[in-house]
């Protein structure tokens, strides 16, 4: 059957007027974001650099959910390189980044990046490299940097900044022989925070980067991590390989492994890794097929840890998405720039109806669906109490998107889906608005 559905996306065309994702160009300039952080609803922190002709190292805001961004260029020298971005408020920031691929720095803004300061963390000016910084709080930060005199590197600090303090080498597990971490290669929930290795191993704390412990993957290297809460996690390792992208999760906090995949029948990359939205088991991810930027860009959807995956969205191109809520999220372009040297988008969720899908309440109207089992079309009916933007998705068994349809605010409606093209076979049909979705199976005959 696998060949005869991969054949059917030639000539049965997606709907894409539903976009998921709206796109904005703060940067003014061709860059990759390397890293995200929200501050509830409407303040989105941004980071991106750009490593070619003439370098930049660039963060944008926005404080009213995208109506407007403020740029500012990081005080870094020569040819920066950026690694990572926390935020405490909608005024306060930090950077981690390089000056001439050296010369390691943590930067602070207090005025909403108007300016930016060297916190003067105790990196050396030639080993150094820092991989990933986090706030727990305004005043306890934590960042991580590869090894240096045989021990990774992780500062702390209780005071917003202002010291930091070398976590005691005994409380850090040896690195392996040439073992590094990797730029915003780290995650954290609550108290508890994880960075990954280039030789397969995750690093945990229990207690904010004071003690950590390791375990090994069965990958050899990882680039990736994120945490839905201290049990539930995922790994991945995205780059230049054969086939498609690992992506490996845990359900004990990391004390086993196993790899999971999503249904695409070509060879599959992320942006990235899929967002966990904290405290629930649901996960989105944004992949390519084909050549980065320039493939097929698809959103896939999962509810339950990747068991199971639903296709949402065609031709959007989804890097490092981050999550808060089921209504509020972000992501940006991935670097390199695509050959049009298009100014680089960064693209905010929609929200309504997709919240629906990513998120574990039931659809809020009466959907009537028939015939079941049908041959050549399927009627859908909804029937609301108040005007709601709709979405129907038509996916194939393996979650596939088939068709999509967008609705917009209405209380009543009735679509006729055409099935003549669609080989015999179990499909699955979802409606889903701001509030809410539900699934059906439809059986083609």
């Amino acid at each position: 059957m696998k060949p005869l559905f991969h054949s059917l996306f030639l000539f049965l065309p997606i709907l894409t007027n539903a976009q998921t994702w709206t796109a904005y160009t703060p940067f003014g300039d061709t860059l990759g974001v390397y890293a995200i952080s929200l501050q509830g609803d409407q303040t989105a922190w941004i980071l991106g650099c750009r490593n070619d002709s003439h370098e930049l190292g660039l963060v944008s805001r926005t404080t009213d959910g995208g109506s407007t961004f403020q740029t500012s260029s990081l005080s870094l020298q020569g040819a920066p390189f950026t690694a990572s971005i926390t935020s405490t408020d909608t005024s306060t920031a930090y950077v981690v980044a390089l000056q001439n691929w050296g010369n390691a720095v943590t930067l602070k803004t207090l005025n909403g990046g108007q300016t930016w300061e060297n916190t003067n963390t105790p990196w050396d000016p030639v080993v150094s490299w820092p991989d990933y910084i986090h706030a727990f709080s305004p005043a306890k930060i934590c960042q991580i940097g590869d090894p240096r005199n045989g021990e990774f590197e992780v500062y702390n600090t209780g005071n917003g900044g202002i010291s930091w303090a070398l976590v005691n080498a005994a409380n850090i597990p040896d690195p392996l022989p040439g073992e590094f971490g990797f730029n915003n290669g780290g995650c954290a929930v609550g108290n508890i925070i994880w960075f990954v290795t280039n030789r397969g191993r995750v690093y945990h704390s229990a207690n904010a980067g004071n003690n950590w412990d390791v375990v090994q993957t069965p990958l050899d290297a990882l680039g990736a991590i994120a945490f839905s809460d201290a049990n539930h996690g995922i790994v991945t390792y995205w780059g230049v390989q054969t086939g498609s992208d690992h992506l490996l999760r845990t359900s004990d906090g990391g004390a086993n492994w196993e790899e999971i995949s999503l249904p695409i029948s070509e060879d599959y990359h992320f942006y990235g890794i899929p967002a966990y939205l904290q405290g629930s088991s649901i996960m989105v991810a944004g992949v390519y097929t084909g050549e980065s930027l320039l493939g097929s860009n698809q959103t896939w959807v999962s509810k339950d840890h990747g068991n199971t995956w639903t296709q949402i969205s065609e031709g959007e191109i989804i890097g490092w998405p981050t999550f808060n809520s089921p209504t509020n999220g972000w992501a940006g372009e991935w670097g390199p720039i695509n050959p049009t040297n298009q100014q680089t988008r960064v693209f905010k969720y929609n929200g309504s109806p997709l919240v629906g899908i990513i998120s574990p309440a039931y659809l809020n109207a009466e959907v009537i669906i028939g015939p079941n089992p049908a041959t050549d079309w399927v009627q859908v009916n909804i029937n609301g109490s108040l005007p709601e933007d709709y979405w129907i998705l038509l996916n194939d068994q393996n979650g596939r998107l088939i068709q999509k349809i967008d609705i917009k605010s209405t209380i009543n409606f009735s679509q006729k889906l055409q099935l003549e093209k669609l080989a015999p076979a179990a499909y699955s049909i979802t409606v889903s608005n701001k509030k809410g979705s539900n699934s059906w199976q439809l059986l083609k005959i």
